[in-house]
């Protein structure tokens, strides 16, 4: 899993850009793909981190890979860049059966950015020709379909944190994916 962004320039929010507790690119945009990894596959075996620093004048991380190992051979690799003018599948998926690649799939950060409400009929669904790649052997002929995501709604986070306060529904990360997580970021970094 992949999240590239390309500023070469030292951004303006501080808090991002100083070195502080939670500052960096893996704590920015790392989180997020290491959450999503945990809520995959639980809690890694073992995870090795790496991060470094290349934009001139940076104090924090603008590079950062994570190699989590899990149970029955499964190996993730995370990696954020902010130095990725051409972005690469933010997914790609290698297994014993074929292999899937997409790039990054959520368009409504953008679709807000451009005006667009989130009760209109198109909000959430991907651009046409953004879909997945799935390859696999058929009888020893190799086949690719695309496929498509299911529309994206961020609302559903928001419901979910009123089900919890309101009606004290589970919420659907727990605290202990939280705090494996937070293990993981803060862990020492790899020389």
């Amino acid at each position: 899993m992949r999240f590239d962004r390309f500023r070469a320039e030292i951004g303006q929010k501080v808090f991002k850009e100083t070195k502080r507790p939670g500052a960096g690119i893996l704590f920015d945009l790392g989180s997020h793909l290491l959450d999503q990894v945990i809520s995959l596959f639980g809690k890694p075996i073992s995870a090795i981190k790496r991060t470094s620093i290349h934009r001139k004048d940076s104090e924090v991380d603008d590079f950062a890979t994570l190699l989590l190992t899990f149970d029955k051979g499964l190996t993730v690799f995370i990696t954020v860049s902010m130095l990725v003018l051409e972005s690469q599948y933010s997914f790609l998926l290698h297994g014993t059966e074929g292999t899937f690649v997409k790039g990054r799939t959520d368009v409504q950060e953008n679709q807000l950015l451009a005006g667009i409400s989130p009760i209109e009929d198109h909000y959430g669904e991907e651009n046409q020709h953004e879909e997945g790649l799935l390859t696999y052997l058929d009888q020893g002929n190799m086949v690719s379909e695309s496929v498509k995501s299911i529309k994206g709604d961020y609302m559903l986070l928001f419901d979910a944190v009123y089900e919890q306060i309101r009606n004290n529904k589970a919420y659907f990360v727990t605290e202990e994916q939280i705090y494996w997580q937070l293990e993981i970021l803060q862990q020492p970094t790899l020389c």
